[in-house]
């Protein structure tokens, strides 16, 4: 019985491990997270492991997961439309200019919470 008590835990504590193998944790920098605002009026939730959710006009425009790429663009993956793609960004103080996906325009944000 002691035997069996034992083998169950250490498959136990294996599978947890394995786990937590399997979904590493996505970071983004500190710096882009938070509440932000458009002068468009479009409101951005950017969470510590990437998850965002943008509004406009009361309805959900966007939302999904942000990845930093190893060249420092941002990899969006869209979970509301099957749909990904890379921004690049600039952030300084409480300012955050990202470029909109296939276009040569920008978004201009600057942060209203954290």
């Amino acid at each position: 019985m002691k035997k069996r008590l034992m083998f169950f835990m250490f498959a136990l504590i294996t599978w947890s491990y394995g786990q937590a193998e399997i979904a590493p944790l996505n970071e983004v920098p500190v710096e882009i997270t938070g509440v932000w605002q458009s002068f468009e009026n479009d409101v951005v939730r950017i969470s510590s492991t990437g998850e965002f959710i943008r509004i406009y006009d009361k309805k959900v425009a966007a939302e999904g997961v942000i990845v930093l790429t190893e060249d420092g663009s941002l990899e969006i993956k869209r979970t509301d439309v099957n749909d990904t793609y890379e921004l690049r960004y600039f952030i300084r103080n409480d300012v955050m200019v990202i470029s909109k996906p296939r276009s040569n325009n920008a978004w201009l944000f600057y942060r209203v919470g954290y």
